[in-house]
This record gives C-alpha cells, sequence and structure tokens, in this order.
C-alpha cells in the first residue's frame, strides 16, 4: 500500500535548503508511525482475531528511516507474526481479517495532522 503526499517533494526540497530536512522529517515520520503503531496494537484484536497469545499484538514495528521512507507493519516470519499475513489477506480457505489497512485508512487524517504539525514545529513556523 502507498501513499502519496503531493507538495512533500517541494517541501523536501526547501528544507533541505534549509539544512534541517533529516532532523525535521525524522521527528515528523517518527511521531506518527509512533501514533499508527499504538492504533495497531489497540486494533489488532478488535477486528476479528482471537486473542490467544497477546503476540501478534507485541509483533507491530516501525522501520528505521530509509531514503525518507517509514515502514510500519507486522514483524517477519522468523517470528510469531508470520500469520498475520494470512489474516491480512485471506487464504483460499480463511476469509481476510485485516488489521493494517482499516487501521490505516480511519487514522489517515490524523497522520497528515501529526506530520503537518511536526513540519510546521520543526520548521517554525
Amino acid at each position: 500500500m502507498q501513499v502519496k503526499f503531493e507538495g512533500i517533494d517541494r517541501l523536501s526540497q526547501k528544507l533541505d535548503e534549509m539544512k534541517i530536512l533529516g532532523e525535521v522529517e525524522g521527528s515528523a515520520l517518527n511521531k506518527s508511525a509512533d501514533h499508527l503503531k499504538s492504533k495497531l496494537q489497540d486494533n489488532v484484536y478488535r477486528m476479528g482475531l482471537s486473542r490467544r497469545t497477546g503476540k501478534a499484538e507485541g509483533s507491530v514495528l516501525i522501520s528505521e528511516i530509509q531514503d525518507g521512507k517509514i515502514f510500519i507493519g507486522f514483524s517477519n516470519q522468523q517470528n510469531d507474526a508470520f500469520y498475520m499475513f494470512f489474516h491480512e489477506w485471506g487464504t483460499s480457505k480463511m476469509r481476510a481479517r485485516p488489521v493494517l489497512r482499516p487501521t490505516f485508512y480511519q487514522e489517515l487524517q490524523t497522520l497528515n495532522r501529526i506530520l503537518k504539525e511536526e513540519l510546521q514545529k520543526g520548521m517554525g513556523l
């Protein structure tokens, strides 16, 4: 899933010129990612999954910022979150019980607000 924010390129260029891009951008991305992670943890058992071990809730991860991007989701197949992929998308024998996509769309306005506020604060606006 990708989200495109229009005008980010111009803003990024302006911030780069101001030599504060990494700091401001990192703060904004991390704060919005923390918010989404919290909401995912809250919603993981509210959207159709049964709580058995509680490991799905604890498997929400935030990646390091790379090239101005941050990834949020469930950890990979090396741990107990491996099955979250099947819950999110379903299988031929199991209906989908998505958590990531509905939570993201539910929180999109809040995430945009957090990004905007953090960028404004970082630029002293």
